[in-house]
């Protein structure tokens, strides 16, 4: 008989407690006691498994392009149609996230030329974790997103390595890097960890965890029972005077 077969046939006894009857008792199905919640597994590519809180914030169009910037005074001397097809508003969706990588490393860093330490490190992949993430959510994005979704896994794994690694080495600043890239750090699961999520599994799980609960709930009043039942007796049973060795009296339950 499969587990649905046993399942369908325990029952037990439940207390039901009204106000205007005294207390009773009724027969309650396990499934009544007992439910299935479905969890989803998130996908791998989705903020709620990568442990993303915030976005991107938007891009400033009007910023001069990377390839210009050491020419800038020049830039500024140029005319308005110049500077603006220069600028990041006629520029690749690559020198947008680089724009945004830049910002986001500024926020973080320990100062103005770090840019390989595990924070730096961390504010990059966040912001190329979040942009590809926002492509996948539009229909160009979804029809040719295969490589895309693996790109997105692998640099959630390899930020996690990198959290772990800064969490290990200073706690404090870890902390203060998870807030102020908005991440959520979830730590590994021991090796061997079985996560698989299935129907007859969970069932197993939570009957046993509901028969321990009823099973702790007898013993707990058994042991209270006998501790009312010995208090009783030892109420009952006389007590008499008894000499001890110094001469003295003291009291003894009667034999």
């Amino acid at each position: 008989m499969s587990i649905f077969g046993r399942l369908a046939g325990i029952r037990t006894v439940a207390p039901v407690i009204c106000s205007s009857q005294p207390r009773r008792c009724k027969v309650v199905d396990v499934k009544d006691v007992v439910q299935w919640k479905f969890v989803e597994k998130p996908s791998p590519h989705t903020a709620s498994y990568s442990g993303d809180l915030g976005i991107n914030e938007p891009v400033d169009l009007t910023q001069p392009q990377f390839a210009v910037k050491p020419a800038l005074d020049v830039l500024n001397r140029s005319d308005e149609v110049t500077q603006r097809v220069l600028s990041l508003e006629f520029a690749r969706g690559v020198e947008k996230t680089k724009y945004l990588e830049e910002r986001a490393v500024a926020r973080i860093q320990r100062h103005r030329f770090d840019t390989e330490s595990p924070e730096a490190k961390i504010a990059r992949l966040t912001v190329k974790i979040r942009e590809f993430q926002r492509r996948l959510m539009t229909p160009e994005g979804a029809k040719e997103g295969g490589p895309m979704r693996r790109h997105v896994h692998n640099m959630t794994w390899r930020r996690s390595g990198l959290l772990r690694q800064l969490r290990a080495a200073d706690y404090r600043r870890f902390e203060w890097v998870l807030d102020q890239v908005e991440v959520i750090y979830r730590p590994p699961l021991p090796p061997g960890t079985d996560t698989t999520l299935t129907r007859k599994s969970g069932i197993r799980r939570m009957v046993k965890i509901f028969c321990d609960n009823i099973r702790q709930e007898k013993l707990d009043s058994l042991r209270r029972q006998a501790g009312r039942r010995e208090a009783g007796v030892r109420a009952r049973t006389p007590r008499r005077r008894r000499v001890d060795r110094g001469g003295g009296a003291r009291a003894g339950p009667a034999t």
